[in-house]
């Protein structure tokens, strides 16, 4: 998954989460990681509604690559989604 987004632009990201097996489960917390060259520009906790994670992001720099780094947690299990964001 590739995001796009303009410099100046500040917008959400969601990522929906579902159980492989069907599970009923809750999400019971988020955090996320925005990086620019590995270095990190903003972190912070995420929205969590049912099953849905968000973020709010407002990249500062045009760059070829920011990586955003979601980490969640579902009863004992700590999860991670990462994803490729271009600012154009």
């Amino acid at each position: 998954m590739e995001l796009r987004y303009l410099l100046g632009e500040d917008k959400y990201v969601r990522f929906e989460v579902t159980s492989t097996r069907g599970d009923d489960f809750s999400i019971d917390s988020a955090l996320y990681a925005l990086s620019k060259d590995g270095e990190v520009e903003s972190s912070g906790p995420c929205t969590i509604s049912g099953h849905e994670i968000s973020v709010k992001l407002k990249p500062l720099f045009r760059s070829c690559l920011y990586t955003l780094e979601v980490t969640y947690c579902i009863a004992d299990e700590t999860l991670k989604k990462r994803v490729e964001l271009e600012v154009m």
